[in-house]
């Protein structure tokens, strides 16, 4: 399993596994599928240039994508000091084998390496037992939960906001 950064030469198998994430578990992400079938591929490649303090990684077996990441940044000046993790999706015949950890730690790596990020935030399903212990994992606690975060198809969806902190303050 090779866990690298992706670029916009990544953009199509990108796009391909962010839809299949989407109609598999709706309510992991605030994107939808609709919403995001309709951009054009030059939207993804845009999404994955490489910038220093933001990015998306990949897992692969062999040449497939089997999983993905992000890390994005907040850019308002008084809300630099923290990081986000998003859109994290792993195929179902990855599951459990420490894929979504080592796309993790590759996250929080970068975030690491800019100073003035003190903390990584995720936001998951309440519901999402499995990613609830995946974050806690490495370290992430909670400190909210947002009732009725998502609603999908006449459904509400709660969400637990959840923080690692990188450093002191």
């Amino acid at each position: 399993m090779d866990v690298r950064r992706l670029t916009p030469a990544d953009a199509a198998g990108y796009q391909a596994i962010r839809l299949a994430g989407l109609l598999e578990v709706p309510s992991a992400f605030a994107a939808s599928h609709e919403e995001e079938r309709a951009l054009p591929l030059s939207t993804y490649e845009q999404r994955l240039a490489i910038v220093p303090d933001r990015g998306t990684f990949g897992a692969f077996d062999g040449a497939n994508l089997v999983g993905i990441a992000t890390l994005g940044r907040e850019s308002k000046a008084k809300l630099l000091h923290k990081a986000h993790i998003w859109g994290m999706y792993v195929v179902p015949g990855a599951r459990s084998k420490g894929v979504g950890q080592r796309l993790l730690m590759q996250a929080i790596e970068l975030a690491r390496t800019v100073a003035e990020i003190r903390q990584v935030n995720v936001s998951v399903n309440a519901a999402n037992a499995p990613a609830l212990r995946l974050y806690e994992s490495v370290g992430f606690r909670p400190f909210g939960r947002e009732i009725g975060s998502l609603w999908i198809d006449g459904k509400s969806y709660d969400e637990l906001h959840m923080v690692l902190p990188l450093a002191s303050p």
